[in-house]
């Protein structure tokens, strides 16, 4: 008879207890803080929003925190959630990446999307005279997603993660470029864009080792029998199908990542400038989403964390 070594059983509760104030702190502490953020007054609120014609350094970094409309705190909350949510289980299993890049999404990240906004806010897109809101931050997260994902099949099938992001990058300013410039006016640049997408995503394609995806679609198809045969005995007869599906599951893999970045754009990306007599910051979505990606690259390769 096996006995209960007391070390193990005390590391595994101090896990659960340190876990358990982790998923505390991020799935209700972070939002309650930003709730009790909107709740301060008007003119306090004001001295933390960046505005384009000054600023007084701490709107710098707290801008990034703040929200003058429920709507604006609460959709930006539902998609934290979500998104923080996927990056943990993503991450389930490299809780020291997951917390690197939380805490880089949250003091490091409102710097830089703030620090390339300025000088934009007051040459290019002048229209906007004050910024603020928790966008830039989640589509940072957003961008981390898509990351983790193609950093995933990197590990299955061995594409090549620069050129990935390079066609992801491209893919997601064609789908921008679409959104928001006119077609006729633009139509060379939408064709030039579409043209570097369809060589980056060529070489995608092209790194993807053969020996790596047949191993992948092995472990996948041998992984769905066990859990069929589990679930009953009488499934086993779909085997032979198992394969082909999950021949198909790899097969489309990639393109899953570039649906699965359309779809978050979809939510990111306003389909007006206008909302609610407010200007729309698009620009801070889309620069979040893409410094989320370049954070996660550089942290993942160059500070040996993953």
């Amino acid at each position: 008879m096996k006995t209960k070594n007391p070390l193990d059983e005390k590391k595994f509760i101090r896990d659960w207890k340190n876990r358990s104030i982790n998923f505390f702190i991020i799935f209700i502490g972070i939002p309650g803080l930003l709730y009790l953020l909107f709740l301060l007054p008007a003119n306090v609120k004001e001295m933390l929003i960046l505005h384009r014609d000054y600023f007084n350094g701490l709107d710098i970094f707290a801008n990034n925190f703040v929200h003058k409309d429920f709507n604006h705190l609460e959709s930006n909350l539902i998609f934290y959630e979500c998104l923080i949510f996927i990056l943990y289980i993503i991450l389930f299993n490299n809780r020291r990446l997951f917390y690197t890049l939380l805490v880089i999404n949250l003091f490091i990240v409102p710097l830089v999307i703030s620090l390339i906004w300025i000088p934009i806010n007051r040459f290019i897109i002048k229209q906007i005279s004050t910024t603020y809101g928790f966008s830039g931050i989640v589509s940072s997260i957003a961008g981390m997603v898509i990351y983790g994902c193609i950093l995933y099949l990197h590990k299955k099938i061995n594409i090549d993660i620069l050129y990935t992001c390079c066609s992801l990058v491209i893919f997601t300013m064609l789908l921008f470029g679409l959104n928001y410039i006119p077609l006729k006016e633009n139509l060379s640049v939408i064709i030039f864009l579409f043209a570097i997408f369809l060589f980056e995503l060529y070489q995608t394609m092209k790194s993807i080792d053969r020996k790596a995806k047949e191993k992948f679609v092995i472990e996948l198809s041998e992984k769905a029998e066990v859990c069929l045969f589990k679930i009953s005995k009488r499934l086993s007869i779909l085997s032979p199908f198992v394969k082909l599906v999950a021949d198909f599951v790899v097969e489309v893999s990639l393109f899953f990542v570039y649906l699965v970045a359309a779809f978050i754009l979809a939510f990111l990306l306003p389909n007006t400038f206008i909302y609610e007599n407010t200007v729309v910051n698009f620009f801070i979505h889309y620069l979040g989403f893409i410094v989320g990606i370049a954070i996660f690259y550089l942290v993942s390769h160059w500070c040996c964390v993953f």
